[in-house]
């Protein structure tokens, strides 16, 4: 398998959306992409989808706008990002159009990118997409059927030993 950063926005205040931000601005739930914004909100070693709904319904941010085929309401939020200067920033800037995102389906497991206490594993069993604040561990074809047995094994003593072993400390 492989081990990717999460979904970078470029611009997470704009681009993130709790249930009653897109109410205020009209955006339908078909633009918004489910997604867990903050470690924080991810707690368990399970993240399940009553785990998601329980989120959303704290009004905790829990979407991320995917403006595909945009309809009226979305075009006047794209343009407030534009007069905010939102699409000229470092990693929009590079993207056509300027307010797509990376194309990074959900997956299976997550970790932790910063931490202080060693890595955290996280199951994704809501099947949803992460910002950077996770990495993103996929499987190949050969071991995907192997998911839940390899998160066993990264939630043993032994896969924690291996990992603080071999990880590095920045400032």
């Amino acid at each position: 398998g492989k081990v990717v950063r999460g979904i970078a926005t470029g611009a997470n205040e704009y681009f993130t959306f709790n249930p009653s931000k897109a109410k205020e601005f009209g955006i339908a739930e078909k633009y918004l992409l489910p997604c867990i914004c903050k470690a924080i909100d991810a707690k368990k070693s399970f993240f399940t989808k009553n785990d998601f709904q329980e989120l959303q319904t704290n009004d905790k941010s829990v979407f991320l706008l995917n403006a595909i085929n945009p309809d009226d309401n979305v075009k006047k939020y794209l343009t407030k990002g534009e007069e905010q200067g939102v699409n000229k920033k470092f990693l929009t800037a590079s993207r056509n159009p300027w307010y797509s995102l990376e194309n990074r389906p959900p997956s299976p497991i997550w970790v932790s990118v910063f931490n202080r206490n060693g890595l955290r594993f996280i199951r994704n069993e809501a099947n949803i997409s992460n910002l950077t604040t996770f990495h993103c561990i996929y499987l190949n074809i050969f071991s995907a059927l192997k998911t839940d047995l390899l998160f066993a094994y990264l939630l043993t003593d032994v896969s924690r030993q291996i990992f603080d072993d071999n990880r590095r400390e920045y400032g």
